[in-house]
């Protein structure tokens, strides 16, 4: 229990150091230049090499909120549990750790602040020029779509 807590301020006092989301001002184009995705394991996000493709230098980002168990369980994987074997199985973590995208592990924090910025309290979720919301869809050409309707209609 006493681990669970320090990983969750580890993960507040990180997250603010690597948070990069800011509010923008409403911008009235149809141009969509930032598109980020938040999910689960069992929720892939769908369509990402197309928005590439459509949008070059679109900003994309999917935030997998099950990314910190995740990355937990590539470090932890028979690692060796015998209290002789500590300095050994710290190596290897420390190896393991090495080999992991930083920009992984900076989304991993990222992931929990930027939810609740945007008030994302269920996933699929993706936010589009950090002005809409878009709950439910897991296919971000689906939700540009219903993003560029939403613009029409206004």
């Amino acid at each position: 229990m006493y681990v669970r807590y320090i990983r969750l301020i580890l993960t507040i006092l990180l997250a603010g150091l690597f948070s990069t989301v800011s509010l923008s001002e409403e911008n009235n184009s149809n141009k969509i230049y930032v598109m980020q995705a938040v999910t689960l394991n069992d929720i892939p996000i769908e369509n990402t090499e197309y928005i590439k493709k459509h949008y070059p230098g679109i900003t994309l980002e999917i935030f997998n909120l099950d990314d910190r168990y995740n990355l937990q369980d590539i470090v932890a994987k028979g690692l060796p549990t015998e209290p002789e074997k500590r300095d050994d199985a710290i190596a290897m973590a420390k190896e393991r750790l090495k080999l992991i995208d930083k920009q992984r592990v900076a989304n991993t924090f990222k992931a929990p602040m930027y939810a609740s910025k945007y008030g994302i309290n269920r996933v699929p979720a993706i936010v589009i020029n950090n002005t809409c919301v878009i709950f439910g869809i897991t296919d971000l050409r689906q939700a540009v779509a219903i993003y560029k309707r939403e613009r029409a209609e206004r």
